[in-house]
């Protein structure tokens, strides 16, 4: 800031010290105007006090702010002192690390410049390990190749030659044991089996199969087809219930099945190896009769489950007989029924659909799942409280509900059970 100029004024100040009488008598005027000029830059000085002043107070303001600061300053000088100091400690520390490491890291570039050597000389030795494996795996397979190709081959020739050989064989056999053969030209009747023999009077089947590709997946499949398709000779009277099937020896293993229940007819999947002790075994046939070897006890138990065979046939025809009857008059019946009802009631009829079990072939049905599904229906019937201990004979005047009796079991004319 600048000083205004105070020569007027000092300069006032020191005539008004030296002046006389006289000058203060006549020379007033000078005085006063030299006062008025003193007197402005007086004032000018107040106002640059003033100021000053001012800049004063607010230069302390700032001083203190900046004391503040200052210490402020200080402490964080303080802390930053302190942490320099821990970080010139962990610098010295890392430094030496840092040492530590490179050389560690010029002896693993050692190691690892050796490794890789090493790997090198070794990727080399694999891959001439891998050329010479690669090598002997081509020559194993083309020998391989070689080896199924001549196995193959074979395998045609067999199969080629399959029925031709079954026919020698079973020939050989019944000549040795004098067994009457027939080849399918001779046999009489419709249907020509590669080989039957007649033992007690009956043709005994011997058919011989093999495969037509060397693609054996389907084998099995085709044998089942093949033992359904001999039905055709079961139908003559003077066959055998069973029927052989001769497959090649190296078929065995695709097949699943050696035995297929046919219902009426049995048919089992052999090889030319079981031939003779097959035929022999059909032979014994010949050697006795069975009914003259059983004892009357065993005769008179065979003729009872045969009687009640038939007794239980019958009466199971004459209730679904009588039942069916029932069944029929019911339903006539219902065209009575008034139009609206028996519409609905056809509705019903036609999305009501009963699905019995299935019947499978090769799947036995288990007595011990009939018993317990006859006892089930029994524990069903009384929970109903259905009347079922009444004669068969008197099944007209049976009631449903036991509620419904009229005291049926002492009644005179139905006797008690």
């Amino acid at each position: 800031m600048v000083i205004s100029s105070t020569e007027k004024l000092r300069a006032f100040l020191e005539n008004i010290g030296t002046i006389g009488f006289f000058q203060r008598l006549f020379g007033w005027n000078t005085v006063r105007r030299v006062a008025a000029v003193a007197f402005t830059e007086f004032q000018m000085l107040i106002s640059e006090f003033n100021s000053i002043n001012e800049q004063l107070t607010q230069s302390q303001s700032e001083i203190k702010i900046i004391n503040n600061d200052l210490k402020n300053l200080k402490e964080v000088n303080f802390e930053f002192r302190k942490n320099m100091e821990i970080l010139i400690n962990k610098y010295e520390d890392l430094d030496k690390n840092y040492d530590t490491i490179e050389k560690e890291l010029l002896s693993f570039k050692e190691t690892e410049k050796l490794r890789q050597e090493q790997y090198e000389h070794k990727i080399t030795e694999l891959n001439s390990l891998k050329e010479q494996l690669d090598n002997d795996r081509k020559e194993l397979q083309n020998l391989r190749e070689e080896e199924i190709q001549s196995h193959f081959e074979e395998m045609k020739r067999i199969w080629i030659n399959h029925e031709l050989m079954v026919e020698e064989m079973i020939k050989a056999i019944c000549s040795r044991h004098q067994i009457e053969y027939f080849n399918k030209e001779k046999v009489p009747f419709k249907g020509k089996p590669d080989n039957s023999i007649r033992i007690c009077d009956e043709f005994i089947i011997f058919d011989a199969k093999s495969p037509s590709s060397d693609d054996l997946s389907n084998f099995s499949t085709y044998i089942r087809t093949q033992a359904e398709a001999v039905r055709k000779y079961i139908k003559e009277n003077e066959v055998h219930k069973s029927v052989f099937l001769v497959i090649p020896s190296n078929t065995v293993e695709v097949i699943d099945q050696f035995y297929h229940n046919m219902g009426d007819y049995s048919v089992y999947i052999v090889t030319i190896d079981a031939l003779e002790p097959i035929i022999m075994s059909l032979k014994q046939i010949e050697n006795y009769e069975f009914a003259e070897q059983l004892s009357p006890e065993e005769r008179d138990n065979i003729c009872r489950i045969i009687g009640k065979f038939a007794h239980a046939t019958k009466r199971r025809m004459q209730v679904d007989s009588y039942f069916c009857n029932e069944y029929i008059n019911i339903l006539n019946n219902c065209a009575s029924l008034p139009s609206d009802i028996l519409e609905k009631t056809i509705e019903f009829e036609k999305s009501t659909k009963m699905n019995p079990p299935m019947e499978k072939r090769a799947k036995a049905i288990p007595l011990k799942q009939l018993e317990r599904d006859i006892e089930k229906t029994k524990q069903q019937i009384e929970a109903q409280d259905i009347t079922t201990s009444i004669p068969d004979e008197l099944i007209d005047q049976l009631p449903l509900y036991k509620e419904k009796e009229k005291d049926l079991h002492n009644s005179d004319d139905i006797p008690k059970q």
